[in-house]
C-alpha cells in the first residue's frame, strides 16, 4: 500500500522506503484521506511531505521495517 501510494503522488524510491518528491509540487499533491480506529483522517500535501533541503523533499509515507510481530 506504501508503495502504491507514494507512486501515485510521483514519489520516486531512493532507498531504505524513502521517496524523493520535488518540492516544488508538494502544493499540487492530493488531500489523502483514510480511516484509523474509526476516526477520518485527512491530510494536505504539505502534511505529509518533508523539506530535508531547499528543493529536495520526502514523502512521510513509508515503510518502516519492524522486528515485533501482531
Amino acid at each position: 500500500m506504501i508503495k502504491k501510494l507514494n507512486t501515485l503522488i510521483g514519489g520516486v524510491p531512493i532507498m531504505a522506503g524513502e521517496y524523493y518528491i520535488t518540492c516544488s509540487k508538494v502544493d499540487e499533491l492530493p488531500t489523502i484521506s483514510f480511516t484509523i480506529g474509526g476516526k477520518y483522517c485527512s491530510l494536505e500535501g504539505r502534511e505529509y511531505v518533508l523539506q530535508i533541503v531547499k528543493s529536495n523533499c520526502v514523502s512521510v509515507c513509508m515503510f518502516v521495517a519492524s522486528s515485533r510481530r501482531h
